[in-house]
């Protein structure tokens, strides 16, 4: 859509390829500035035409000295009355545009600051008391000859966009501005989809690390558990969230971190002294029959003792 909009505020056509830059022209004051300060019959068609009225002459003689006065005749053509020389002449011309402009790219904010400019420089009144408005380019006088293509008295090279058919009070009339506005809403609408994109790349890409997480935590939770028929036994080093850790009957020795190396084995329960036995007794009583030098001392020893019985530890 840029690129289409361009083509036609440029060339009045999108084709491929282009067509005749310009068309054939008979006579400069009729077709881009009346003598009483009204628009042509061409004016404002297309930036190539605007262009080719204000830089080449329309009579034998240079192509341009008031534009470009080091540019050189393209071959076999002294001035503009054909398309196919218009063409020619509007070629040679555009090269000069690198000496304004010698960025690659373009933005909306970009074009719309140069249309902008465009408009404040047309609304410049020029001519004797400043009664040519809307107008392009330099008037001499009062500019009662129009646009000639010379730099007489009353004359001028110029491009008069001012449209009297509203009841005389005027108006810029451009057709070419409608596609470059047209090209400014395309470069939008394309900053607007490549913003979306990168959002929509950033969220696949979000979505796509996710998915690989999970994958990596569920292989190590699956490498943690081990399946030996009614009996399970249970890695706590390889689980490596705090949910999963604490789900499996492990401890989690991080009061921060969700995620890591944290999850370990919890202290054995039902774990007794292998010295006396398995049985009741206070966890606090370290006593052993070993340690008994008397009866009653062996009556007094707690931990250990067998259920029914009287004493831990019997005197022999």
């Amino acid at each position: 859509l840029v690129r289409t909009a361009a083509n036609k505020a440029i060339y009045g056509e999108d084709k491929t390829p282009l067509p005749n830059l310009a068309e054939a022209v008979s006579n400069l004051v009729n077709e881009y500035g009346t003598a009483n300060g009204a628009k042509g019959s061409r004016s404002g068609q297309t930036i190539t035409e605007d262009f080719l009225c204000l830089c080449a002459m329309s009579g034998p003689g240079t192509v341009d000295k008031v534009c470009c006065n080091k540019c050189t005749n393209p071959s076999g053509v002294t001035h503009w009355t054909t398309g196919a020389e218009g063409s020619k002449i509007f070629v040679v011309l555009a090269e000069q545009r690198k000496m304004f402009n010698t960025e690659e790219s373009t933005t909306a904010a970009k074009l719309e600051t140069a249309l902008t400019a465009f408009y404040s420089r047309i609304n410049e009144r020029k001519g004797t008391g400043g009664a040519i408005k809307f107008s392009l380019g330099e008037i001499e006088g009062a500019g009662s000859t129009g646009c000639d293509g010379s730099s007489g008295a009353t004359g001028g090279y110029c491009v008069i966009y001012k449209d009297t058919t509203d009841g005389g009070n005027g108006k810029a009339n451009i057709k070419w501005m409608v596609e470059a506005v047209n090209a400014v809403k395309a470069l939008k609408q394309l900053a607007t989809a490549n913003r979306a994109a990168e959002q929509l790349h950033a969220e696949i890409t979000a979505l796509n690390y996710t998915a690989h997480s999970l994958a990596d935590e569920s292989a190590s939770t699956a490498s943690a558990i081990l399946d030996s028929g009614s009996n399970t036994k249970v890695d706590c080093t390889k689980l490596k969230t705090n949910t999963t850790c604490t789900e499996k009957g492990c401890k989690w020795d991080s009061t921060t971190a969700d995620k890591g190396e944290h999850c370990k084995p919890k202290d054995e329960e039902g774990q007794t002294n292998t010295a006396v036995g398995a049985g009741e007794g206070d966890a606090g009583d370290t006593n052993k029959c070993g340690d008994v030098k008397t009866p009653e001392e062996g009556a007094a020893v707690k931990f250990g003792m067998p259920k029914g019985k009287k004493a831990a530890c019997k005197w022999i």
